[in-house]
């Protein structure tokens, strides 16, 4: 009987890992999107629910609203003619993702319990390791140590910088959000001491170390500091806060739009790595404007696909700005509507319903997510979106609420 339990419980491991793996290697693989989507959505179905009813599917179901909101935009703009269907589409496929990795987390949560962060994580690091070797098979073992070791080789000025990037780039999701997961272990290990916690602590640490995305780390250390002041957190912090980190979004979009964040960056020196002439493509779409709709969910990276090689003369995926993406498609109301669901309604309602700690971890999650978008295309990875809609659950299910998860 033990013995067919840890032939169980390895498989379930394995398959965690191969799915995770899958989902990050999909941007290399033809169709990867579709693709991917179907394996998940395939693997989800047949992981068993046998833990406790304690997060069930209507909590997650609540969490895919947006969404389906977000479909419901793109179909009304489709029938009032002012987009072709190639962009109805993408915005469709695009509703559809958000929503399946949303199951997904559901299925691997009610599937795993408090294993399931664990069982990403470590699919993470895997995969980022898989990349290594893979960038040493091509460019020889020393460019490739140089390479991850740019932050201690070269200087905080000078990473992200070397041939062997076009490699080790491919892994971008794991790197984006591997200092939050630092932040979870850490958040554990201050609740109950673990040799386990420990270890993937250290090696979350490490690899967002090698990496050294600047707005990752950042990010993870402003979260932090808003988590040591966990006492202060209740929902009128929720409300008042959440409204002023929207205003803040607002303002954000009109730096951008009135031409100001590129005068910052010259007198600053600050290198906007391409983004200063990515971003003015984009001012023809948008205006900063009650009245401003938006063109549509899916529009900025249809638009990129279909424009990338005649205004750039170069492939690239996303805006690195999901601020300005998530502004541009869902227009004024709809960039507050989308906001002050992640960071207001569901905060609000995991409050009521799991009690503070539930809530603050996906506060904290989602403050984290929108550092990264000020400069990157974080909405787009799957390994981003999983990590901040499991970790909430994943780091409290010890306690009383939720205890009977695992």
């Amino acid at each position: 009987m033990a013995m067919n339990n840890r032939i169980k419980n390895n498989r379930k491991y394995s398959l965690s890992v191969l799915l995770c793996l899958v989902l990050i290697c999909g941007s290399i693989i033809h169709n990867g999107d579709f693709i991917v989507h179907l394996i998940a959505v395939i693997f989800a179905y047949n992981i068993k629910t046998k833990h406790t009813d304690a997060i069930n599917f209507k909590t997650f179901k609540r969490l895919s609203f947006i969404f389906v909101l977000c479909l419901l935009q793109i179909v009304l703009l489709f029938f009032l003619n002012d987009i072709s269907f190639q962009y109805l589409y993408r915005g469709i496929s695009t509703s559809l993702y958000r929503i399946c990795e949303i199951y997904l987390c559901y299925k691997l949560i009610r599937g795993y319990g408090i294993k399931a962060l664990n069982y990403l994580s470590d699919a993470l690091m895997v995969a980022y390791s898989i990349t290594i070797i893979v960038a040493i098979s091509k460019y020889g073992i020393w460019p490739v140590v140089n390479s991850c070791f740019a932050l201690f080789t070269y200087g905080l000025n000078q990473v992200n910088n070397l041939e062997t990037d076009s490699i080790l780039e491919s892994a971008h999701s794991t790197l984006l959000i591997m200092p939050l997961i630092a932040i979870c272990y850490l958040i554990e290990l201050r609740q109950r001491y673990s040799k386990e916690i420990l270890f993937r602590l250290i090696m979350a640490i490490f690899i967002s170390l090698l990496a050294y995305k600047r707005i990752a780390i950042g990010a993870a250390v402003l979260t932090f500091m808003i988590y040591y002041f966990n006492h202060i957190y209740n929902k009128i912090y929720i409300y008042i806060s959440g409204f002023f980190i929207i205003a803040v979004l607002l303002c954000y979009i009109e730096f951008i739009k009135s031409g100001m964040i590129y005068l910052f960056s010259v007198e600053h020196d600050i290198d906007l790595n391409y983004r200063q002439i990515l971003w003015p493509e984009f001012e023809q779409f948008y205006n900063l404007s009650i009245n401003f709709i938006g063109q549509g969910w899916g529009f900025v990276s249809k638009y990129l696909h279909l424009h990338n090689e005649q205004l750039f003369g170069n492939n690239i995926g996303g805006l690195h700005n999901d601020i300005l993406k998530i502004y541009i498609e869902l227009g004024f109301i709809g960039f507050i509507v989308y906001f002050s669901f992640f960071i207001i309604y569901i905060p609000i309602y995991l409050y009521k319903k799991f009690g503070k700690n539930v809530s603050l971890y996906f506060y904290l999650c989602q403050l984290y997510l929108a550092i990264i978008y000020f400069t990157d295309n974080a909405t787009i990875y799957p390994a981003c979106q999983y990590i901040a809609y499991l970790a909430p659950f994943c780091i409290v299910a010890y306690c009383k609420n939720v205890s009977k998860i695992n």
